[in-house]
């Protein structure tokens, strides 16, 4: 049995945590489809990971945190503007990202900011 931890009735999108604390996630954000969903802040704000290749052509800035009401806090600036996010995990209340040109970077989960990167490819 799962329990929803975070949601955006106005997007129709939710977060839910099984009795594993497997995260899962159901819905769209803003029209585009989710492949990653973070909840972090005790739940009340969510880091989401937009498909970046939904309409054959790459979505800049596709890692987003957002509150539950549907506004968005920030979106990931990467240094090069050809590249884009592929993985997002949580390592305790660190967020680490990967990105398609073969980055691995900390982001500051409250500004989006990054504070440190690594060529990992």
């Amino acid at each position: 049995m799962s329990h929803e931890i975070f949601s955006i009735p106005s997007s129709q999108f939710t977060v839910s945590k099984n009795k594993n604390n497997v995260i899962h996630w159901d819905g769209h954000f803003q029209g585009q489809e989710v492949i990653a969903a973070l909840p972090i802040g005790e739940n009340s704000q969510c880091i989401i990971l937009l498909n970046w290749f939904q309409n054959k052509k790459p979505i800049r800035q596709n890692l987003l945190c957002a509150r539950h009401n549907g506004d968005i806090i920030w979106k990931i600036a990467l240094p090069n503007s050809h590249d884009f996010v592929v993985g997002a995990q949580m390592a305790g209340d660190e967020l680490f990202i990967n990105t398609w040109n073969g980055y691995r970077m900390k982001v500051d989960q409250l500004t989006g900011r990054i504070l440190s990167s690594e060529f990992v490819k």
